[in-house]
Formats: C-alpha cells, sequence, structure tokens
C-alpha cells in the first residue's frame, strides 16, 4: 500500500509540474551530440499524461467551430494542426482539453477519435465512446461539422465511402480549406501513392490536384506543405516538391515531424547532407519538447521515426562512423512491456534497434553485421513480440551475404535453407500486439532477402543467366514492398545484380544495373564507387 502511494504521489507531482509548464513552447538548449537526452523518461499512457498547453509554432490552420467558449476553439485550432502534422499525443490532449472546456462541442469530440491512432490498440474504448459522443451532440452541431462526423463514421464502411461524404462537404462548403487538406491526404499523402514502374496509383493525381489548388489559394498553409511533400515524395519527381521543403519547417518549427519533412525529400534526390541537417534539427526539437515535458519515444513516435532516418542517410552517404555512433545510442532505447499495445513501440522494435546492423549490411561489413544481429538477439526483450523472428532471419541473410562474399556455396545454400524454414514457419503467423505492426513488411524484406540469396548462389554456380532472372525477379518483389521512410529494403538488390553481372565479365550490364541502382537512390555513394571501380578497370 505504500509503495502505491509513493507511486500515485510521484506521479501527481510529474501531472503538477507539467501543468505548471509555460504556455509557449520551451527551446531546451543542447547540443545534438547529447544522444540520451530524454530517452528515457516514463512511458505515461497518454490518458494518464497532464492536460494540454496552448503552443506556438504548431502551424496555422484555423477550423471555426460552434462553441461559445473561445479557450475551447483555441484547442480545436491547434489540435487540427496536430492532425494535419501527424502528431495524434498532442492533437488527443488538445481535443481531450476541448471537451473539458466545452462538453457540448461535437467537433472536439470527433477530433478526439481521430486523435488516437496509433495507440487506438489501447485505447480503443476510449475511442469509440468518442465517436459515439460526437454523434450523440450532432444535434447541437452546425450542418458543416455533421458532415464531418458522417463522413468519419462513413470510413467504416470504407475508404470510398468516407471520399463520397468528403466529397459532398467540399461541394457544399466549397471554402472549407481543411476539408480539402483532409480529403487529399487520404487521397495521396501515403506510402502507396505511386506504383513501382513510378505510375501513380488510382486517385492519386486527384488529390495532387486538391493541394496544389489549396497551395494557390493558401500559399502559407503547413499543412498543404506537409501533404504535397507526401503526396510526391515516392514518385519519379520528388524535386517539385523543394519549395515546400524549403518553407514547411519555418511554418511550423516546434512541430519535430514539420521540421523533419525536409529530409524526406532531400534524401529521395541525393542531397544527403541538407537531409542530415533536417534530421538533427527534428531530433533538437524533439528533445526539448521531450525533456521539458517528460515524454518517452513510444509517445512521440517521429523521434524514432526521425533517427533511424537518420542513421539511413549516414548509411548512404559515405560516413559511416557518424552512423554508427547514432545506432549505439538508439539501440539502448529501453521499452516498457505494459505499452506493447502502442504503434510506437514498433518504431523501436524493428527500427532503431535493428539500424545498428543495417549499416553494416548497407556497407557489406559482414562480419560486424553478424556480430551486431548476434548482440541484438541475446538482448533481452520483456515483450510477446515476434520480432525476434525478424532478427533471426536477418542472421540468415547475412551469413548467406558473408558467403557470397566468400565464395562458399555450401554456406549460401545452407542460409537459404534455413530462411526458407523460418518464413514457412511464420507463414499465417499474425501479430498480437500493436508493437508488432511493421511485421508484415519484415516478413515482405526476408522473403525477398531468401531470393536474393538464391540468385547469388547460382552466381557461384556459374549459372549467370539463372542468377540474373532470379535477382531480377527479387528486384521486382523488392519493389512490391513498397516505398518507405527510410526505405524497407537496405541494399538494393540491383547492386547484388551487378555485382553478378562484374563476375561474369559483363562490364557494359554491370554498369547500367549500377545506374539503375543511382536512380533509386541517388548520389548513393556505394553506386557510385562501384562505377568507379568499373571505370578504372
Amino acid at each position: 500500500m505504500l509503495k502505491l502511494i509513493t507511486i500515485s504521489l510521484l506521479l501527481l507531482n510529474l501531472a503538477i509540474a507539467q501543468m505548471q509548464k509555460p504556455m509557449d513552447m520551451p527551446h531546451a538548449e543542447m547540443d545534438h551530440d547529447d544522444m540520451t537526452l530524454c530517452r528515457f523518461a516514463p512511458a505515461i499512457k497518454f490518458s494518464e499524461l497532464a492536460p494540454a498547453v496552448l503552443m506556438t509554432g504548431v502551424g496555422n490552420s484555423q477550423f471555426k467551430v460552434s462553441t461559445k467558449s473561445n479557450e475551447a476553439q483555441k484547442f480545436i485550432d491547434q489540435g487540427i494542426n496536430m492532425l494535419h502534422s501527424f502528431w495524434d499525443l498532442e492533437a488527443y490532449r488538445s481535443f481531450k482539453k476541448a471537451t473539458e472546456l466545452d462538453p457540448n462541442c461535437a467537433i472536439a469530440y470527433w477530433g478526439l477519435f481521430n486523435s488516437i491512432t496509433q495507440t487506438s490498440g489501447e485505447m480503443r474504448e476510449e475511442r469509440q465512446n468518442a465517436l459515439k459522443k460526437a454523434e450523440e451532440l450532432m444535434v447541437n452541431a452546425t450542418d458543416r461539422e455533421q458532415r464531418y462526423i458522417k463522413a468519419t463514421r462513413a470510413r467504416f464502411k470504407g475508404k470510398d465511402q468516407y471520399i463520397e461524404e468528403m466529397e459532398a462537404l467540399i461541394d457544399a462548403y466549397p471554402e472549407d480549406v481543411q476539408a480539402k487538406l483532409f480529403l487529399a491526404n487520404t487521397l495521396s499523402s501515403g506510402v502507396a501513392t505511386y506504383k513501382a514502374d513510378g505510375s501513380p496509383a488510382p486517385g492519386k493525381l486527384y488529390g495532387q490536384m486538391i493541394l496544389k489548388d489549396v497551395l494557390h489559394t493558401h500559399p502559407d498553409l503547413a499543412a498543404a506543405h506537409h501533404y504535397w511533400i507526401h503526396a510526391v515524395e515516392n514518385g519519379p519527381r520528388p524535386e517539385i516538391a523543394l519549395e515546400s521543403a524549403a518553407r514547411v519547417a519555418q511554418m511550423a518549427p516546434h512541430v519535430g515531424h514539420m521540421v523533419h519533412m525536409p529530409g524526406h525529400i532531400y534524401f529521395r534526390i541525393g542531397e544527403f547532407q541538407k537531409a542530415i541537417d533536417a534530421f538533427l534539427q527534428s531530433m533538437k526539437v524533439d528533445s526539448a519538447y521531450m525533456k521539458d515535458y517528460d515524454m518517452n519515444p513510444i509517445n512521440n513516435w517521429n523521434y524514432t521515426h526521425n533517427l533511424d532516418y537518420l542513421i539511413a542517410t549516414y548509411a548512404e552517404n559515405g560516413n559511416l562512423d557518424e552512423g554508427l555512433r547514432w545506432a549505439k545510442a538508439v539501440r539502448e532505447m529501453e521499452l516498457d512491456k505494459d505499452r506493447s499495445m502502442a504503434g510506437g513501440l514498433s518504431y523501436i522494435l524493428f527500427g532503431t534497434y535493428t539500424a545498428h546492423t543495417r549499416l553494416y549490411i548497407r556497407y557489406q561489413i559482414w562480419d560486424d553485421a553478424l556480430k551486431s544481429i548476434d548482440e541484438l538477439l541475446e538482448k533481452e526483450i520483456e515483450l510477446k513480440t515476434i520480432a525476434s523472428e525478424y532478427y533471426k532471419g536477418m542472421r540468415f541473410y547475412i551469413l548467406g551475404m558473408q558467403a557470397f562474399k566468400n565464395k562458399d556455396s555450401k554456406v549460401i545454400n545452407e542460409s537459404i535453407v534455413q530462411l526458407n524454414a523460418l518464413l514457412e514457419k511464420l507463414n499465417g503467423v499474425r501479430p498480437e500486439i500493436a508493437g508488432d505492426w511493421y511485421f508484415r513488411f519484415a516478413l515482405k524484406i526476408l522473403n525477398v532477402n531468401a531470393k536474393e540469396l538464391q540468385g547469388l548462389s547460382l552466381s557461384l554456380q556459374n549459372k549467370t543467366n539463372e542468377a540474373i532472372t532470379a535477382l531480377e525477379n527479387a528486384n521486382t518483389e523488392e519493389r512490391d514492398i513498397g516505398y518507405w521512410e527510410p526505405p524497407h529494403y537496405v541494399r538494393p538488390v540491383l547492386e547484388s545484380l551487378a555485382e553478378v553481372y562484374s563476375r561474369a565479365g559483363k562490364k557494359k550490364e554491370a554498369i547500367a544495373t549500377y545506374q539503375r541502382a543511382l536512380k533509386l537512390r541517388p548520389n548513393n555513394v556505394h553506386s557510385l564507387n562501384a562505377l568507379k571501380r568499373l571505370s578504372a578497370n
């Protein structure tokens, strides 16, 4: 009992301390070399955190609603900006505060529902109740507000039904720029906006047209620039978002994800130093926020995602030492076993925990990659997670790649057998915790790993034509995994294919294949160095 009272008092003091924070978002002085700052704050659940405060520098969207409370309106505006910034935690706290200030405001509950995304696994009941409450209060809402709530309910029937409702809303209220932004985000702001061949997926150009219109009428709207970057980053011309990349961070300087966003475009076009600068600045913003509000990375997914992207950038620009410095630090992130149903956990389990190993894979330092993955497999993780199966698969892949380097057909074939056996074992396995949501992609990665190793094994057997066919198929499957930030597949299969051409004395084909890899990842040092070596011979 005494222990429970002590814990309760500590939590109460923490809550009071948070409520006493200044209204403006603080800027803690820090050096980006401090890699341990804010990492191990308590992983308190959203619903147990202190109430929201009004912040500055978080965007400039306004969403006028029917409320008699000016303060509630301010928090709703803030919540809308947080939704547009994918900052689910602060969106939740903002809308939660709005419901307290005006319990009869339907849109406040609508926003609360929409803010419970990555934590929906552990906040399912609160999420359902929020939408139910919004619907109960619709009688007090305007027609416009009712349409937003109806559109959200329609989403349970399917994406097309949601789109239809939002189109009807925009038709009735053509000046509602927020409705246009939410619709455009659904249509064209996602990792599947373009197919593997570079052609747009159905409906994506429609979303881009909406965003172009909003950017024309509201060129200073932070959310529009955010969505525009996402809409085009995985297409054949990411450079068309350079203007947005140059502006978005200035429009929401206190939102880590918005400060991070330019890095997406700079990474895609191979301007790695600019990407690094953006990611480091985002880390500063997030770290200051996490320090001053006692936040854990599980609650602030962008912090982890951003550092993973930073390390991936060092994987491409040739600065292995700097990448390793960060990768070693983020591998020490702690997990809270009581938060297994929080989606933010997945960014750690599959992202930062594997970043160290993935760096060595990208640089083809197989001995160190093997040591790294073995260390990860030995790490004690107090969770019922299937991420460890992914780690085992990574190990088989590393052993196979190491064997190819050593021209050891026996070991590479053993690795293929082991990896395929693991894949068969995992066939049909479904995650039991929200923290394993990335596992569906991990399985696809391991499947391509197995096919890549098969192609390389054929090369060692001097079955060059069969090896080329196998690796081209693996390359297609790699692209079919889809776009991700950073890329799902650490080292493009095209580089293995180029090696096979080179081993077979097909210099012209090897050069052409490395050039294909450079189109996929412009200016990556690995393909560039390989081309230099080929040109020198």
